[in-house]
This record gives structure tokens, C-alpha cells and sequence, in this order.
């Protein structure tokens, strides 16, 4: 009567007989003010929300992807509607066979494909190439080209003509990329994964910043020094190679001032004929890429008088270029060194030291007993003589001092048990 669907709880059981044993249905049915129906619809709420919290990641996923394919199709449907909307203002406009200047029709700008004017297009018979572009299209159909995709005439398809491959080749190494990739790989191998030197067995007297080797290499190095700073000599002071083009070309082993300054920070010379054969190395170099080829005739007289300026130089300090060369030829007399009898010395005077301590402490222990016995005669230890004779005495006389030592111990010994056997009480002594 109200209009209202009422809803009713329907239960269905399979009840046994007890008498014959088979299984009948039984069809049960309560109304909404039921109680069994009030607690089945609220066990069943209880539950629905149960399940609606156990919903996996999936089944979100699910629905999420669910309504994005909705939006999809409606966005489509909708582009479809308006698409048709255009090819139906346009199908209309060519069976007007109007020709307008400058055209618009919704979104389309009309101008015609073939030709090239505005109005119209290349389906249309205004155009002067309209029986051209006809047959062109025959011919497209037949070569297959060209598809017809429905009965309309509006959806074509057309065959993309196969592209010819053209290879071309070049060389990677030179273009920039490949460098700047070449210096990083360089710069990571020689700066930040730079390889520890290997351990070099050389003699600990030439590590010395006082070495013969190194004060040879000072020598050389102020010499080179003086001649970088004449003026005249600017040419040879830096390397060529970084200035002149194509110099690496003509020159096999280039040579200047600073390389040479550089060879002696190293400690790289070890006589003067190898500081020498580098200077000569310059005049050669600037006689093979100057004078033998006809160009700046100038520099080799420069490069002689450099020579000649350091072998002046070199020659000044030739006493002390030659005794260093002996000394690193080996030739040189070795040094006297008593630094070993000198520590000798100092040990056996320590140690006799300790010695007389140790015995003036005996003495004073042995003292201290007798005095707790009721002796007041014992002997006085002569090391105190012995400690400040030992004191001042040298390494050769330091075994005669010992023995003295020694015989003058035993003495005292000898003379402290034989007063200590005269104080010790008799049988039947009363003291």
C-alpha cells in the first residue's frame, strides 16, 4: 500500500527425518521486525565492512586503472563527436562549391593541397589540377598505396614508402665527446685513483736532503736559474713544442731551460757531462728546426752563447762538481766515523754505575742487619771510592775498575763474615 518494497529473511535448511531417515527442505521466512532478521542484517554490516578493510593493493589497482580506462573511453567518444562535427561542416562546405578567400571552417585554415590556393581544396573542381589529382589518385589505388578503410571515403590509409638507408661513416675518436670522455677516464686514472708508488730499495745516504747527489743537482739548478733570468735567452727557456706548430715533427727529444730545472728538482743528474750533453741538446735542436731549414738565423748564436755562459758557470764551482762526483763515483775517502766507540764508551760507564749502586745498596742492607743483631762494628763498603773513581774513568780503563771493584767487594765480604761468625753466641754463652 505504501509503495515501499519490504524486504524479508528467507532461511533454507535440510532437516532429517528421524523416522526414515531422509533429508527434506525447509523454507523458513521472517519480516523486517523479526529479531533474527535485525541480527542477520547487522552481522551482515559487520561483515561487508570486514571485507571492505581486507581489500589487497591489487584489487585498489584494480579499480584505479578501471576508472582511468572510463575517462579514456569518454575523452575518446568525445573527440569522436566533435571530429564528426568537422567532416560534416566540411562535407557540407564542398557541396556548396563556394570559394571563399581565406576560408574558415571551425579549425580548418582551407587551402588546397595541389595548387596551393585558398577556398578550396584538392577534391574540388575549382582547382585548375583537379583531373591531375584524380588520376593520381586512381594510380595510388591500384599500386595499393592508398587503402580505402570504410564505405564513406573519409578514412584512408596510406602505405609509407620504404626509407633507403644511408650509412655514413666516421671516425669516434676525433669528435668532442669522445675526448672529453678520454680526459676523464685520464684524469681519474692519474689524479683521483692515482697508483701508489712502488717501493724503490736506495741507499739511505742518497735520500738525504744533504746528499752529494742532491747538492750536485743545487749547483746545476742555479746555474740554470742564472740563465733563465738574461733576457736574451727568453727563447729557450720554455718548451717549444707547446708554441711553434709542428715542431714534435722535425725535433724527436726537445730540450729548454725549465725541463732542465724540472730534471734537477727530480735529482736526475749525476755528473756534469749529462748536464752538459742537454745543454749541447739545445744548440742541436735549434740548429735542425731553425738554421738547417732557413728560418731565424739569429737563434743558434744565442744558443751557442748560452752554452758557453754555462759551462763558464759550471766551471767556477768545479771543485765542488768534482768532489761530488767522486763522492757519487764512490772514489771519495769514507768519513772516520766514532760514533760507535764513542756509544761503547758511555754504555760501560753506565753499566758500571749501576754496578756500584747495586753493591753500596748490598752494603747498606747488610748494615742495617748487623745493627738490628746489637754489631755496631761492621765494616764500611769501600764503593763510594769505586763509584767516583768509575765515574770520571774512559773506556780503557774501565775493565781495571771493575777488577778493583770486584777484589775490594770480596775483601769486605770476607771481613764482614768473620766478624759476623765472632758475634754469633756460643753454647752456653750468656751475653
Amino acid at each position: 500500500k505504501t509503495g515501499k518494497l519490504r524486504k524479508k529473511l528467507r532461511v533454507t535448511s535440510w532437516v532429517q527425518d528421524s523416522a526414515t531417515g531422509e533429508y527434506r527442505k525447509v523454507i523458513k521466512e521472517y519480516k523486517e521486525d523479526d529479531s533474527h532478521f535485525v541480527e542477520y542484517m547487522s552481522r551482515k554490516k559487520r561483515e561487508d565492512g570486514r571485507h571492505r578493510k581486507m581489500l589487497t593493493v591489487e584489487e585498489e589497482e584494480q579499480e584505479r586503472n578501471r576508472k582511468r580506462e572510463i575517462h579514456r573511453l569518454q575523452e575518446a567518444q568525445r573527440r569522436a563527436k566533435q571530429k564528426l562535427s568537422n567532416i560534416n561542416k566540411y562535407e557540407k562546405h564542398l557541396k556548396s562549391g563556394k570559394s571563399e578567400k581565406n576560408a574558415q571552417l571551425g579549425h580548418f585554415n582551407m587551402r588546397c593541397s595541389a595548387c596551393g590556393a585558398k577556398g578550396h581544396n584538392s577534391r574540388s573542381k575549382e582547382c585548375p589540377l583537379y583531373e591531375v589529382t584524380r588520376e593520381n589518385e586512381k594510380v595510388s589505388y591500384q599500386k595499393g598505396l592508398v587503402k580505402q578503410l570504410d564505405a564513406s571515403g573519409m578514412r584512408l590509409s596510406i602505405t609509407q614508402p620504404k626509407e633507403k638507408k644511408i650509412s655514413v661513416k666516421f671516425d669516434l675518436k676525433k669528435t668532442p665527446q669522445w675526448k672529453r670522455k678520454e680526459g676523464e677516464a685520464d684524469f681519474r686514472a692519474t689524479v683521483v685513483h692515482k697508483p701508489k708508488p712502488s717501493a724503490v730499495n736506495v741507499d739511505r745516504t742518497q735520500r738525504k736532503a744533504g746528499s752529494a747527489e742532491v747538492k750536485l743537482n743545487k749547483v746545476f739548478e742555479s746555474v740554470v736559474r742564472a740563465l733563465e733570468a738574461e733576457r736574451d735567452f727568453t727563447p729557450f727557456v720554455h718548451p717549444a713544442e707547446k708554441t711553434v706548430k709542428g715542431y714534435n715533427e722535425f725535433i724527436q727529444k726537445p730540450m729548454d731551460l725549465k725541463a732542465m730545472a724540472n730534471k734537477c728538482t727530480k735529482v736526475i743528474y749525476r755528473s756534469s757531462e749529462a748536464f752538459k750533453a742537454d745543454l749541447e741538446l739545445i744548440v742541436s735542436n735549434c740548429h735542425e728546426f731553425n738554421t738547417k731549414r732557413g728560418m731565424n738565423p739569429e737563434l743558434e748564436p744565442i744558443a751557442r752563447r748560452l752554452q758557453g755562459q754555462a759551462e763558464q758557470l759550471i766551471e767556477r764551482e768545479s771543485a765542488v762538481v768534482h768532489e761530488l762526483e767522486l763522492s757519487l763515483s764512490g772514489e771519495a775517502p769514507p768519513r772516520a766515523h766514532s760514533r760507535g766507540v764513542a756509544v761503547d764508551a758511555k754504555r760501560a760507564a753506565r753499566d758500571e754505575r749501576r754496578r756500584a749502586q747495586r753493591e753500596q745498596q748490598r752494603a747498606e742492607r747488610e748494615k742495617a742487619r748487623a745493627a738490628s743483631r746489637g754489631d755496631a762494628t761492621a765494616p764500611t763498603p769501600p764503593a763510594v771510592s769505586a763509584l767516583a773513581s768509575h765515574s770520571s774513568a774512559c773506556s780503557e780503563a774501565t775493565s781495571s775498575s771493575a777488577l778493583s771493584l770486584d777484589e775490594s767487594s770480596s775483601s769486605w765480604l770476607d771481613a764482614f763474615v768473620d766478624a759476623s761468625d765472632a758475634a754469633r753466641p756460643r753454647p752456653g754463652h750468656v751475653p
